[in-house]
């Protein structure tokens, strides 16, 4: 079998992978991540690590009691079966206790236009439950230019946000600069487009 040669992200070394069978106790990296008040994450890249920076990670941890000593493998596969499994769209995968995983992720219908906003910013194709209009939803417009009455063609740039705007896709075509209601904001019945 051949072996892949990687690069620590810390000390610059060159290493064989190691460790690539899923095993909370025996990691190979570690993922940076920023918390939410609702304890949602957002990821970050992957670290790659090597066995001699990993190990020193690992007593870091241990020697500064900031995680407890994991369970042997028997008793964290039994454990799995009242966790909840998450796996991202990068194949990364990650287990959360099934009530801290039922209290974190929300469904997708019955969102607040804060999180389908943020939604819209990441690229997501976001609508009212309400809006009755075939296809109609919002997300997000970038690269916008347009074209004077001269002719030319102008290239939107603003110092805070760039050349983006909200779009409202709807029967009669797109809206750009789009601009939320009261009722809009307040809803709680916003959902992801398909």
């Amino acid at each position: 079998m051949m072996s892949i040669a990687k690069k620590c992200d810390r000390c610059g070394k060159m290493y064989d992978q190691y460790n690539v069978k899923d095993s909370e106790a025996n990691p190979n990296g570690i993922r940076l991540l920023n918390i939410d008040g609702r304890q949602q994450c957002f990821a970050h890249k992957l670290i790659d690590l090597c066995p001699d920076c990993m190990k020193q990670l690992q007593n870091w941890l241990k020697d500064s009691d900031m995680i407890a000593t994991l369970p042997d493998n028997d008793i964290y596969d039994k454990c799995k079966t009242c966790q909840s499994k998450v796996k991202y769209q990068d194949g990364y995968e990650s287990w959360s206790p099934k009530n801290i995983f039922e209290e974190s992720y929300k469904d997708c219908e019955g969102l607040t236009f804060g999180i389908a906003l943020e939604m819209a910013k990441n690229g997501v194709k976001v609508k009212r439950a309400g809006w009755n209009g075939k296809d109609q939803h919002i997300e997000l417009a970038t690269d916008i230019s347009y074209k004077t009455a001269s002719g030319n063609i102008v290239n939107v740039n603003h110092d805070a946000i760039g050349n983006k705007a909200i779009a409202f896709v709807g029967t009669s075509g797109v809206q750009l600069g789009w601009l939320a209601s009261q009722a809009d904001m307040l809803a709680d019945d916003w959902m992801i487009v398909e």
